[in-house]
């Protein structure tokens, strides 16, 4: 399901920073769904948290165009799904993890959480 279908009604304007949780039981991890609802190009980081909150190495930067939306795949420097990450964004973005397996019943968005300092 693309972004627009998922968080994106429940935050029309999008935020900058948001916690993704890792996947539910019984469920594989597919991609990380990234829309720039902006006007213009915005960068976007993930940092994966490991034990205890520590922040670990994150993959390079991805880059929206505006009003697109990319998919990132799980890897070891992004491992979506498996841990939780922070994605931050230089503007307004929604974030959503696809789990799979694709087209599976009852299979849903799992809806990333918008962290505080971001709604204020």
């Amino acid at each position: 399901a693309p972004a627009s279908t998922g968080v994106t009604q429940g935050l029309p304007g999008g935020l900058r920073r948001w916690l993704v949780p890792p996947i539910p039981p019984g469920r594989i991890p597919l991609q990380l769904a990234l829309m720039n609802l902006g006007s213009r190009r915005v960068q976007v980081r993930t940092t994966a948290r490991g034990t205890a909150g520590r922040a670990l190495p994150g993959a390079a930067p991805v880059v929206l165009a505006p009003g697109s939306t990319v998919a990132v795949q799980s890897s070891p420097a992004t491992p979506v799904g498996l841990l939780p990450l922070e994605v931050t964004a230089d503007g307004p973005i929604v974030v959503e993890l696809e789990p799979g397996p694709a087209g599976a019943t009852g299979v849903s968005v799992v809806p990333a959480w918008p962290l505080l300092d971001a709604l204020g």
